[in-house]
This record gives structure tokens, sequence and C-alpha cells, in this order.
């Protein structure tokens, strides 16, 4: 009973690994970029999500982001409060990067949104 008990668990074990190693190699490309106002300053903790899957991120204290993903075609919506958000087309090639640099402009005088 314990061997079968061994022979499932490594089973089991061997099977994560496979799932986990396929899912590492099957994303090779990369969008990468820096966010910035109007004024050209870096804005730290704007949100880059790729529209239609659970892939985010956010910039870091420069405003640089870098996005792991399948190669493919994605939208990515650029999100920062107080800006107008923007969506981009992109195409990711396999090994590829794509430097995706965004500039988002202040949605404007927000004290007259009530």
């Amino acid at each position: 009973m314990k061997h079968h008990f061994l022979l499932l668990k490594g089973f089991l074990t061997f099977i994560v690994f496979i799932f986990s190693v396929s899912f590492a190699f099957a994303q090779n490309a990369v969008i990468k970029g820096t966010v910035k106002d109007d004024f050209g300053q870096p804005l730290s903790g704007a949100t880059i999500q790729v529209m239609g899957s659970k892939m985010a991120g956010v910039t870091d204290s420069t405003g640089n982001y870098l996005i792991s993903v399948a190669p493919g075609k994605y939208t990515i919506n650029i999100s920062y409060a107080g800006f107008s958000s923007q969506r981009i087309n992109i195409e990711a090639a396999e090994n590829g990067t794509v430097q995706q640099d965004v500039i988002l402009v202040s949605a404007g005088d927000l004290a007259n949104v009530v």
C-alpha cells in the first residue's frame, strides 16, 4: 500500500512539474516600456492591464513596466488616477520584446466632477 502511495505521489509531482515547465516556456515574449505624464515625469504605480486576461503590471518608481506574455496580438490598457487612460494594440513576436512607451494626459480639473 505504501508503495502505491509513493508511486502516486511521484506521478503527481511529475505532472505538476511538466505543467509548470510548459507554462514557463509558453510565455516567451515581453511587453515593456515607460509611462510618463504630459510634462515628461514618470508615473509610479500606473497600471498596465492586458485586456481579456488576468495579466497586468504596475510601473516602478521610474515609470517602467515589464509584462511577460505568450506571442500574439494584445490590447493593453494603461491607467493612472487623475489621467485619461489609453488602450493600445500590440503584437508580440516569439522571443521578442515590444517597447511601448506611453504619455498619459491629465484628465483635467476633477473639482467640477459631481
